[in-house]
């Protein structure tokens, strides 16, 4: 009776045993699963970090600029306003659509470097940032063609020269004996201050322009 007790507690025993093993294994399986998973989270937020940072530098450049995508749509508005006030329509020029008027095509005609300003020839070129690139940074170009016509248009460049924004304008149809197109600072403190307000903009707005 002895040998048949002592039996049955020993198969007690290994089945106690064998219980305390599978819950230990069970225990190691969920802390696994648990560290993957914070493992998992730790990346995901890293990579939302990053990508973050990388957001917020080129936004910092955006804003930072002297001229940016936003200012240039404020100078869009603008001047579809402003043209309307002055009964005349702007057309928007860029290297992928150039000046027409009387045979001048800008931006591409500053690499001839054949354009003076106030009687000055001066480098000049496109700078859609407004960095320093040349003298004379241009920034925007509009013109009004006056439907075609040979007379009566002129062209309007947005400059930003010495860090100071300077509207010049030409209504030049013909050549010149120096073989230079003339722009002169434009006279219309409407035009020039409204570009003035849009280049010291901030982020979030910029000054009342008036249309005048």
């Amino acid at each position: 009776m002895k040998n048949a007790h002592n039996k049955i507690t020993l198969t007690l025993l290994l089945g106690l045993c064998t219980l305390l093993l599978s819950a230990c294994g069970q225990n190691t399986t969920n802390a696994t699963s648990s560290n993957t998973k914070t493992t998992g989270t730790s990346s995901n937020t890293k990579k939302y970090s990053t990508a973050k940072s990388f957001y917020s530098k080129n936004s910092s450049n955006q804003s930072s600029s002297v001229w940016n995508d936003t200012k240039d749509d404020k100078l869009a508005s603008f001047m579809v306003t402003w043209g309307q006030t002055m009964k005349q329509s702007y057309t928007q020029c860029t290297p992928d659509r150039n000046t027409t008027y009387t045979g001048l095509h800008y931006p591409n005609d500053f690499s001839d470097n054949k354009t003076a300003f106030s009687n000055h020839k001066l480098s000049a070129g496109w700078s859609p940032d407004g960095s320093n690139k040349y003298k004379v940074n241009v920034v925007a170009i509009y013109e009004d063609t006056n439907g075609g016509s040979t007379i009566g248009g002129r062209i309007y460049l947005f400059t930003i020269q010495d860090h100071t924004p300077i509207v010049y304008y030409t209504e030049q149809n013909q050549g010149t004996p120096d073989g230079l197109v003339h722009f002169e600072p434009t006279q219309n403190t409407g035009l020039s201050n409204g570009f003035k307000n849009i280049v010291n903009s901030k982020k979030n707005g910029y000054s009342k322009i008036c249309n005048h």
